[in-house]
């Protein structure tokens, strides 16, 4: 994987400050602050903004991972994540665009969801979600039960697709909400903007929209954006923070100077820089390296680290004040232990980086 420190593309960078640009005119981080005290309207309104935007549009492409389609997409989310608002909307970019590569089209709304939020890799989802169904096929449909826990997205409506592994053959499931046997039970988040649902199925009558060879390809194309704009979404948020916690070091005066001349504060604002732009160089070489399979790990990996480090460290230059309800310092702090768990965290990135280059390493012995 190839990460270098470069100026951001002048086209990927005029349409990420095109989205960001109209949050801000939303409200900015008072959207989010808004969920999170029970007040949906700027959220709503911003749902409505984003699909005219034609934000789905660029998720409903044929192949993500061409750095044509996936690095637009990639600057995108990374805007939202600086608003602390991407988890609102990857999980439904991620259910179009898995719609849109099966053929089945794509509604132009925020609903539907895919169930593998808890896999590091979209090979294991397969057997994670056998775990905890049975499914009984029967041609292009089938009769499922059991309990499909922790699918990010909103499922008050739409579809969500469930890949499982049943008698010999990986299928791609689609569940509609709202059907007969299909339960959607709300969990609880630490991010207001990322909504968790379990997805309870008591012989729910569930179609199949692909199976074998295709649905592997197309679920592996869907887990890799996913990866990428989360990753991405981490990166632009760590900057975000890193950058309300410096401008707060050199406004807040103590002992007749600003706390940013102190050096520990110095130390933990470089500190801060540095993970940010490590994060966001890595995030940026996986949306733009198409060929390379592990670029979204180790992605995934650097990013929910210095995520959670800067969100952390914002806190504490902030002080006291970082801590209370009013400031919008703990936004990132939720939102950077909300996404570290999301796809897997980083140990479990890293250990599949580690067992692919031993398998690697004893092919080539």
């Amino acid at each position: 994987m190839n990460v270098a420190f470069a100026e951001p593309d002048p086209e990927l960078a005029e349409i990420a400050d095109a989205a960001s640009s109209m949050l801000t005119r939303l409200g900015g981080l008072e959207v989010a602050r808004g969920l999170l005290d029970g007040e949906d309207s700027a959220a709503r309104a911003a749902d409505a903004v984003l699909l005219e935007f034609g934000l789905l549009d660029l998720a409903a492409c044929d192949d993500p991972a061409e750095p044509a389609a996936l690095r637009p997409l990639a600057a995108v989310t990374g805007a939202l994540g600086t608003h602390v608002l991407a988890t609102r909307y990857i999980p439904g970019l991620v259910h179009a665009h898995l719609a849109s590569a099966l053929g089945l089209g794509v509604a132009p709304a925020w609903t539907g969801a895919v169930a593998f939020w808890d896999s590091p890799s979209a090979d294991l989802a397969w057997a994670r979600n056998a775990r905890s169904l049975v499914v009984r096929p029967a041609g292009d449909a089938a009769r499922v039960e059991g309990l499909c826990a922790a699918i990010a997205g909103d499922l008050s409506g739409g579809a969500a697709f469930i890949p499982v592994h049943a008698d010999g053959d990986d299928l791609l499931l689609v569940a509609e909400a709202g059907e007969a046997g299909v339960e959607v039970r709300a969990r609880p988040s630490l991010s207001p903007t990322l909504q968790l649902s379990d997805l309870v199925l008591e012989s729910a009558a569930c179609r199949v929209a692909a199976r074998g060879d295709a649905a592997r390809t197309a679920l592996r194309r869907a887990h890799r954006l996913a990866l990428c704009t989360v990753a991405s979404a981490q990166a632009y948020a760590a900057a975000a923070a890193a950058k309300l916690a410096t401008t707060y070091a050199k406004e807040r005066f103590q002992f007749g100077q600003p706390i940013g001349a102190f050096q520990a504060i110095k130390h933990r604002c470089a500190d801060m820089y540095i993970e940010a732009q490590l994060a966001r160089a890595m995030a940026d070489g996986a949306a733009a390296d198409a060929g390379d399979p592990e670029a979204p790990h180790a992605a995934k990996a650097v990013c929910s680290d210095a995520y959670r480090f800067v969100a952390t460290k914002a806190v504490q230059i902030h002080g006291g004040i970082g801590i209370t309800w009013e400031h919008a310092a703990h936004l990132y702090l939720r939102d950077a232990h909300a996404t570290a768990t999301l796809l897997g965290g980083a140990a479990a990135h890293r250990r599949i980086l580690a067992e692919r280059a031993r398998a690697s390493a004893l092919e080539a012995a």
